[in-house]
């Protein structure tokens, strides 16, 4: 495949990951932070990113950002009031600079090459496991310095909202958000499972790959099947010739053997 229609190919590529993982995004983060009561700043986005960098390299970051985003408007459509309000522009930031981190797979797939990395259990298990290590602590000091301005303290985001206590009184309740936004090594560990299953299934089915890489393997197999059936071909011919050649041979010396006999 040419350059340009390989550029061509990667800019479909990851146009059908974000259409996908988008639509996955929205729907599995907005209901996400209701049946987990808390606010994780991402579900598909990590296994979309970790793919398309796979495919691509650091062209894969590309979707980063618009994963964000997607992520974001999820976490803001929650049915809770409260941890939707997380969701603004510190998470957007923290969930960014957290998914570029991703992009440091690329040394390791150079160094040792995708297709290693991919087809060993324990390597690619323990690349997802230190992924989810970085991205989380990057999107913390991220979204701390965001929110605080510096890494000593906690930030403040203040949601305050009425409930009713169990004596049928309703309470002014305020509540520092920030909480649901520094501690997403916990909160997170949804997309860690989707990005475990994700990875092994699509793995199974020969899309987690470097796809520049996968061609060249498909050309390269495809000339040798090519020089194989050559050889084949006039290994075939130089037979059935020198069969021919050995029966002509003998039906000569059988004529050569009458002709002797008439003459005798």
């Amino acid at each position: 495949m040419k350059f340009q229609g390989l550029k061509r190919y990667m800019a479909q590529d990851l146009i059908v990951l974000v259409i996908i993982g988008g639509i996955l995004e929205v729907f599995v983060t907005k209901y996400a932070t209701v049946v987990f009561n808390g606010a994780p700043f991402m579900c598909v986005s990590l296994l979309i990113v970790f793919l398309a960098v796979a495919r691509w390299n650091l062209w894969g970051l590309v979707v980063a950002p618009i994963m964000s985003v997607l992520a974001m408007l999820g976490g803001m459509w929650s049915e809770s009031p409260a941890i939707a309000k997380v969701y603004d522009w510190h998470m957007f930031l923290a969930t960014t600079f957290g998914l570029l981190a991703i992009g440091f797979n690329v040394i390791l797939f150079r160094k040792v090459t995708t297709k290693k990395v991919v087809s060993s259990y324990i390597y690619l298990a323990l690349l997802m496991l230190l992924d989810y290590v970085v991205v989380c602590g990057i999107q913390f000091l991220v979204y701390r310095l965001a929110c605080a301005g510096t890494l000593a303290h906690s930030g403040e985001i203040v949601f305050t909202y009425m409930k009713k206590g169990a004596d049928g009184i309703e309470k002014v309740v305020t509540e520092n958000v920030c909480f649901y936004g520094e501690n997403m090594l916990i909160f997170n560990l949804f997309s860690l499972a989707i990005l475990f299953v994700g990875a092994f299934i699509l793995r199974s089915q020969g899309i987690l790959c470097n796809v520049k890489q996968r061609f060249i393997d498909d050309k390269k197999n495809a000339e040798l099947d090519n020089e194989f059936n050559k050889f084949v071909i006039s290994e075939t011919e130089e037979e059935v010739s020198g069969e021919a050649e050995s029966e002509k041979k003998i039906e000569e010396a059988k004529t050569d053997d009458s002709n002797h006999q008439d003459e005798s």
